[in-house]
């Protein structure tokens, strides 16, 4: 007998009488065979991060050991290993595009177009431009050096120039694909993919890093690459590579290690399905005018190119020349975080001010803009909080010591505030009021085995029972009303209001954090030239956090102008 919920209560006696019930030897090789063909699938996942962690670190030791004077490990090694690392890369892109384009020919594909906008992907077509621009600057300076140089450096050349342009086409094509076949070894292939490029970053940060270390140790005679040719060039490229080189690099470093962000989305949304959401539609207003923001922002952007040019052109100069450029990048830091900060509590004032429901579709790449953020943000709140206990610790200090302190605290603060808009204004700008009738989105979200392809939550309820699903139907038949009025629904002049606040708020902050990426990224660090912080945890200590910490920093800032830029779009 089976009561209503469904259980069956003689199975409720274990200890009654007769013969025991095993399952058939068919039942048996069934579950076995089941699971054991859903087992790759269930830990694939797992499987292919602990491979991409792997490899990473297999370069890393190779980078490390490499660094270390006198070791057995050369720049050919390094060369050789990020060579083939992206060879693998291109083969899997290949073998992606061709499959896609043959065995999937005629069929829809689906697309995450939360995983890769267009504006992001044309902003990284820009930074692969100039990536290219320099990995073309490259072959040629090792073609003028041929002679004397080893060929696994030209080859290195090519296949890098190759891989950044394959990418580019892989990311404007396929990168918004959910990948629904091959669960299994398209995980492998993405996973590789991003750890090569988090590889090729790494490289480029440890070059720069000795870079700005041998200029802190007054080391003039330095390039970017660390093998200096023993021949003359015989091409006049060679000079327009060396002088490029310092300026191009940035832009080489910020591609990579975004371009690794975009991969995990495409990695995480392999073997998801598409939901069917019906969000809140959105109230129209009048265009508004987006003056003040921009405005302010360019100014602070030439301030920052003055102040950039100044700096670097004073650190040359006596003691009290230096401490003055110092004194100077302070007091800029000082007035651009504070501005940042209002203008971020602004913004989140305006948010607070609505109380619309916060959008809580499952959204992979929402989710990964959030945790980046807070991540990325651990590297400047670490020098931040260095640079305070330094000046705490030294009383007697007396160069630009609360100048350091007050930036230093300004600098936690903003990015506290920072966070917190950008979060804020991701989750709410999508369906704030309801006047028009709703269209139908699709985001990803993880597969469940109840539902077997598309779910649509909005008609979930259909499947409680007959009767229920007759008058549910009957319900959804019926034409929609016309909605109603709602006390708490904002007033179309405050929506107005508020949305050119945000665009403004969203524009200046985007401005500022550029103008914040561009002052470190080309040589405006005065961590490296402060000795407050050098007297307080030692030289070798402190470079070594300024190192790890600082690129962190740059792509923090990147990384929010992004994630403002798509703000600045959703309003």
């Amino acid at each position: 007998m089976v009561e209503h919920n469904g259980m069956d209560i003689t199975s409720l006696n274990k200890y009654r009488s007769g013969p025991a019930v095993h399952p058939g030897p068919a039942k048996v090789k069934d579950v076995f065979i089941r699971g054991w063909s859903d087992y790759p699938e269930r830990t694939s996942r797992l499987l292919s991060a602990q491979y991409g962690l792997n490899l990473f670190m297999m370069g890393s030791s190779l980078m490390l050991a490499f660094s270390h004077e006198g070791t057995p490990i050369h720049e050919e090694h390094v060369m050789v290993f990020m060579s083939g690392v992206m060879l693998i890369q291109l083969i899997w892109m290949l073998w992606y595009a061709l499959k896609k384009f043959t065995v999937r020919r005629g069929v829809e594909q689906d697309i995450d177009v939360h995983a890769g906008p267009w504006y992001i992907r044309a902003g990284l077509t820009v930074l692969a431009l100039l990536s290219l621009c320099l990995d073309v600057l490259r072959i040629g300076y090792y073609m003028g050096h041929r002679v004397c140089l080893d060929t696994r450096f030209g080859f290195f050349a090519f296949v890098k120039c190759f891989h950044t342009a394959a990418q580019v086409y892989f990311l404007w094509f396929h990168v918004c694909d959910v990948v629904m076949g091959l669960e299994t070894f398209e995980r492998f292939g993405v996973m590789h993919a991003i750890f090569t490029n988090l590889i090729v970053w790494g490289n480029g940060v440890m070059v720069e890093s000795d870079h700005y270390l041998d200029l802190a140790l007054a080391f003039v005679n330095f390039t970017v690459d660390a093998h200096v040719p023993d021949c003359n060039c015989s091409s006049g490229i060679c000079t327009a590579y060396t002088k490029s080189v310092y300026y191009l690099y940035p832009f080489n470093v910020e591609y990579h290690v975004i371009v690794s962000a975009i991969l995990f989305c495409m990695w995480m949304n392999i073997g998801q399905i598409l939901e069917h959401q019906i969000p809140r539609g959105t109230t129209k207003v009048k265009p508004v005018a987006v003056i003040i923001g921009p405005v302010l922002g360019v100014l602070a952007l030439c301030s920052t190119i003055a102040v950039l040019v100044i700096y670097l052109s004073k650190m040359g100069g006596n003691t009290e020349t230096r401490d003055w450029a110092i004194s100077m990048f302070y007091i800029y830091g000082i007035v651009m975080l504070f501005s940042m900060s209002v203008a971020a509590i602004v913004g989140l004032l305006f948010y607070r001010m609505d109380h619309s429901r916060l959008d809580n579709l499952q959204i992979t790449s929402r989710g990964l803009d959030a945790h980046l953020l807070f991540a990325t943000s651990m590297g400047a709140w670490l020098l931040s909080w260095c640079s305070i206990v330094a000046v705490l610790a030294n009383p007697t200090y007396e160069s630009y010591r609360w100048t350091n302190f007050t930036y230093s605290l300004l600098m936690v603060i903003e990015k506290y505030v920072q966070n917190l808009y950008i979060i804020e204004a991701l989750y709410r700008s999508a369906g704030e009021g309801a006047t028009e009738p709703p269209s139908q989105v699709f985001s990803v979200t993880t597969p469940d085995a109840s539902h077997n392809g598309a779910v649509n939550p909005a008609f979930e309820d259909q499947e409680a029972g007959a009767s229920h699903g007759a008058s549910h139907e009957h319900e959804q038949a019926q034409p929609p009303l016309p909605p109603g009025p709602n006390p708490e629904r904002p007033s179309p002049d405050f929506l107005r209001v508020k949305q050119e606040a945000l665009k403004n708020v969203s524009i200046f902050l985007l401005l500022c954090n550029v103008s914040l990426w561009i002052i470190p990224a080309f040589g405006c660090r005065p961590q490296y030239d402060n000795e407050l912080e050098q007297e307080t945890f030692g030289f070798e200590m402190w470079t070594t956090l300024v190192n790890i910490a600082m690129p962190v920093n740059l792509f923090y800032r990147m990384h929010s102008v992004g994630a403002l830029f798509d703000v600045y779009i959703r309003v």
